[in-house]
């Protein structure tokens, strides 16, 4: 008899120590909606109407930016901006966004060489990525 009410006691705690099936599947819905985002990348000098003007991938040295349009994200949401140089990372700007479609941008100021920006979401994970050259 002590056995076996050891044994529902045991059970009774690991059942109140997993989360509650609901939860757990807003939280399977969370993860599939990160792995829904898309994002368009493009490089510009300037942006006009929050959009790229002129867009690129070689540039001379000077004020780059890296635009994007952010589609499929779910409410508010943070992405980074990880700009390497010649294989260094350089530069990780957060950016915050929100709802299903959502445009944004961070800029450097580029020095010759190869240049990357990558768009990660907020585990790290590799979004999109684009190369870029300034001589």
């Amino acid at each position: 008899m002590e056995r076996a009410l050891a044994g529902i006691a045991v059970t009774l705690g690991l059942a109140l120590l997993a989360p509650p099936p609901s939860t757990a599947r807003a939280e399977e819905a969370k993860d599939e909606a990160k792995g829904g985002l898309t994002v368009d990348v493009q490089f510009a000098r300037e942006l006009a109407d929050r959009k790229p003007v002129e867009p690129a991938t070689s540039f001379t040295p000077g004020k780059v930016y890296c635009w994007n349009e952010l589609k499929g994200g779910e409410g508010e949401y943070t992405i980074a901006h990880v700009w390497y140089r010649d294989g260094k990372q350089v530069r990780k700007q957060p950016i915050r966004a929100k709802g299903k479609k959502w445009v944004t941008w961070s800029f450097h100021k580029l020095g010759a060489g190869s240049w990357k920006v990558e768009v990660q979401d907020s585990s790290g994970k590799v979004i999109s990525s684009k190369e870029l050259t300034v001589k």
